[in-house]
């Protein structure tokens, strides 16, 4: 994936590490058409292009941005700056990785699988947080490069988890059941590494 949707600067900045960080606003067509042009030329620097205000681009911005985003130069990558994602097309929400900030280490505690802290989970909407936060987790850990076949079971137990409840599964069963297999797998969270 090289585009990016984002709220806050710091939840980027991994992402951005040992690239050249190039801030664009873009206001018009012909802006857009330059930055065409100028992606023409090849990317021999890993680039980072930030495209500013982008939940504020017409439909005709985001219409022209299409394809870029889709297919980038392997050295680039797009991170468009947003206030509110609700404003954005689903066509560039399919086509970029919404970048969430990670939760802090002592969230972090809370969210510790074990049986002794996920029977306090009354609600379906908490349980799809603390997931949430969970996944947002994991996928810090992915960007860093951090023990990725570990870190993408542990995404993907957390994920079929996430489904499950959002389906309307029994709450305490897929906790539970997410429970023993992090555990059962030895995939449990290494909090002095946060």
């Amino acid at each position: 994936m090289h585009s990016y949707i984002y709220q806050n600067k710091e939840t980027i900045k991994d992402l951005v590490v040992n690239s050249l960080i190039i801030s664009l606003e873009i206001t018009s067509l012909d802006d857009v058409k330059k930055l065409h042009h100028d992606l023409k030329l090849s990317q021999r620097q890993k680039t980072s292009l930030i495209l500013t205000n982008a939940d504020t681009f017409s439909s005709e911005i985001y219409n022209a941005l299409l394809k870029t985003l889709e297919e980038p130069n392997d050295n680039l990558s797009f991170f468009l700056e947003v206030q509110n994602t609700n404003h954005l097309p689903p066509t560039i929400l399919s086509r970029c990785l919404l970048v969430k900030n990670t939760p802090s280490k002592k969230s972090l505690e809370t969210l510790q699988p074990n049986l002794g802290n996920w029977h306090k989970i009354q609600k379906r909407n908490e349980a799809l947080e603390l997931l949430t936060s969970l996944t947002h987790y994991y996928h810090s850990l992915l960007v860093k490069g951090n023990n990725l076949k570990k870190v993408a079971t542990n995404l993907s137990l957390t994920d079929t988890a996430y489904q499950n409840i959002k389906k309307n599964g029994h709450l305490l069963l897929n906790l539970v059941n997410l429970t023993i297999n992090l555990k059962r797998l030895n995939q449990t969270i290494n909090l002095k590494s946060v």
